[in-house]
Order: structure tokens, then C-alpha cells, then sequence
């Protein structure tokens, strides 16, 4: 998508100690967390009758709707397990300052302040890398690289782990289970900071910086639409190739994306490019295809402004929908797999 490559990572060294320098923050938990700004949310809800904002909510399951306060939107509970308040504490230096920036871009000024186009792109980042999608892929490659790395370990240090093996249990290994078993042994500390969430804090962190890294040589469009746009809990949708190939869910990474897209009110979408910088008018044919776009990135609701018929757009166009895989059953999935490895018995002391 973009003249540079994705900024590189931390090397293992590095990772480690910046999970290690986590662990303090660990007690200090926000359970019930944002994946969507609530900035970004009430520009598509409405005054209540408490002076407050509500939005309709449709639950894709079900194709069922019901209005709900900002509050309880776009929420999901301990979506960062570990460490979770020093997280929050860094994705408000974004969203403190998104209010203004979205003022701008209604009121046609943003393309005069670099500041407001940098926090909108930064905006962009941190909601993809707070996407479930995200998270699901986490867990998911967790569990392949561990079954690849230590297969590899298997293979290559072979005679470290069979030390090991009879350092712990006092008998020799008999057979690939038992390497494989010194190896979880030794690695028991990386299997528990997967668990306990810690991984994911300390890469979500470093992956919303790289990414914001990565856009500051974007082009920043702002799409007028004529007609509302619905907004998903998963908002920033990769797309390429006509938008015909979209979402981490459809198989589209960072590398093959040709445009960002993300509803920032009811009436503006960002796009981010190689080119198209500054305001273009779409029709409403367009509209209906970004609000497609984000029930089909969504991963359980799709909100709009209670006045819309939502429920009546998701009836008709709730088969782009790939129901993505419930969190729990992703982390059910990998603490199965790990916890269920063979455990060495200690001998002596």
C-alpha cells in the first residue's frame, strides 16, 4: 500500500524486557474496555433523554436490534487481560485530542493543521491494532509458531533437552514426547506470560506505534456522504482490488492493502492511500457499500443512529457477515493446547 515497508519490530531480547517491564502495571486492570472510541461513537448516536447519547445496536447473531448508551457500545470486557490500565492510559493521548481533530474535518479545516491529520491517522492505527481481528490472529499464530518452535528445539538441541529431561525426573527421555515435554519445561515462564495475556499487552502496544509509524506517509482523504454510514466494532477495513477483497477475516494482511477506510462521523469516512488527499463527495451507492463493509468486518454488533433501519440493512446483507470466532473460544482454544502439555515431574527438592 504504502513507498515504505512496515516499521520492524522489537528483536526477542528487546520483547522480553519490555513484557518483563509490564509486569508491575499487572494488578492494575480496566475490565470493561473500548475497542471503539466513545469520541467516534457519539458522532453516529443521538441526545437522549438524559442529556446523554444513544445508539442503535444490532447483535449479528441474531439480526436483532436495541438502542444502548455509548457506554455500552463497542465494548468488550478484558480485551487486554494484562496490564490493561497503563494501556488505556496510552490510548487516551489519541483520544483526547480526536474530539478536535474530528471538529475540523466537519468543519472543512483539518487539511490547514498536520496535528489534526496526524491524530486522525493515529486514530486509524490504534483501532485497527485494537481489533479483535487482531486478537484472534494472535492467539491463533501463538499456537502454530509454539508447535513449530518447539519442534525445531526437538530437532536442533536434542541433547540440552534430554540434560534436562534427566536433571528433572532422574530418568532418561525415552522418545520425542519426553524432549517435547523438557522443552515446555523450560519454556513453562513464555507459556504463562501467553496466558496470563502479558504477550499480547506488550505487542499491541509496540504494533499501534509501528503502524502509526507507518501512516505518517499516507494520503489522508475525507469521504463526504450525502446518505448516514453505520459503523462496526472492528471500524478500520483493509480493502483492495476494487474493495472486493477487505478485512484481516478475508485473508487481506497490511502488505496487499490498497486503502484504509474507517467512518469517523455519520457523514465522513477516512481513506488512507498512496494517493487521493483531501475531500471527495461519494454517492450513495458508495455509502451502501462502506456500510456493507463494516457489517462484514464487524465481529458481533453494527451501530447506527436509532432512527436508522438498521435492522431491515443487516436482514438483507447479513450473508457478508463470516462470524468470526467468540474471543473466548480463540483463548479456550490455545490454554487447551498448552495447558494440556505434559508436565515434568521434579525429583528431590
Amino acid at each position: 500500500m504504502l513507498s515504505q515497508p512496515f516499521p520492524a519490530g522489537l528483536g526477542p531480547e528487546d520483547f522480553l524486557r519490555h513484557m518483563a517491564s509490564l509486569r508491575a502495571e499487572m494488578p492494575t486492570r480496566v475490565r470493561h474496555q473500548h475497542v471503539v472510541s466513545q469520541v467516534v461513537l457519539r458522532r453516529f448516536g443521538t441526545a437522549d433523554r438524559n442529556n446523554g447519547c444513544e445508539l442503535r445496536a444490532v447483535a449479528l447473531e441474531f439480526g436483532r436490534s436495541k438502542r444502548r448508551g455509548v457506554a455500552g457500545c463497542g465494548a468488550i470486557d478484558d480485551f487486554v487481560p494484562a496490564a490493561s490500565a497503563s494501556a488505556e492510559r496510552l490510548w487516551q493521548q489519541v483520544e483526547n485530542r480526536l474530539g478536535d481533530a474530528i471538529d475540523a474535518a466537519e468543519a472543512g479545516t483539518v487539511f490547514g493543521s498536520a496535528e489534526h491529520m496526524d491524530v486522525i491517522k493515529d486514530a486509524v492505527a490504534l483501532h485497527f491494532m485494537r481489533s479483535v481481528h487482531l486478537l484472534l490472529a494472535h492467539y491463533r499464530a501463538a499456537a502454530q509458531a509454539w508447535d513449530l518452535l518447539r519442534r525445531s528445539v526437538v530437532t536442533r538441541a536434542g541433547d540440552l533437552l534430554r540434560a534436562h529431561f534427566l536433571d528433572v525426573t532422574g530418568v532418561h527421555a525415552a522418545g520425542p514426547w519426553a524432549l517435547e515435554a523438557a522443552f515446555d519445561d523450560l519454556a513453562r515462564q513464555r507459556i504463562d506470560e501467553l496466558l496470563d495475556g502479558l504477550s499480547f499487552r506488550s505487542r499491541v502496544e509496540q504494533n499501534v506505534a509501528r503502524m502509526s509509524d507507518w501512516l505518517t506517509t499516507a494520503s489522508l482523504q475525507l469521504l463526504r456522504a450525502p446518505s448516514p454510514l453505520y459503523i462496526g466494532d472492528a471500524p478500520v477495513v483493509l480493502a483492495a482490488a476494487g474493495r472486493t477483497r477487505y478485512g484481516l477475516a478475508g485473508g487481506l494482511g497490511l502488505g496487499g492493502t490498497e486503502e484504509i477506510l474507517m467512518p469517523l462521523t455519520s457523514r465522513l469516512a477516512v481513506r488512507l492511500s498512496v494517493g487521493g488527499a483531501g475531500y471527495a463527495d461519494i454517492d450513495d451507492a458508495e455509502v451502501d457499500q462502506l456500510n456493507v463493509l463494516q457489517l462484514a468486518n464487524a465481529y458481533r454488533y453494527l451501530y447506527a443512529a436509532p432512527s436508522e433501519p438498521l435492522d431491515a440493512f443487516v436482514a438483507v446483507n447479513r450473508t457478508a457477515w463470516p462470524r468470526p470466532p467468540q474471543i473466548d473460544t480463540a483463548k479456550d482454544t490455545v490454554r487447551q493446547l498448552l495447558r494440556t502439555l505434559p508436565r515434568l515431574s521434579r525429583t528431590g527438592p
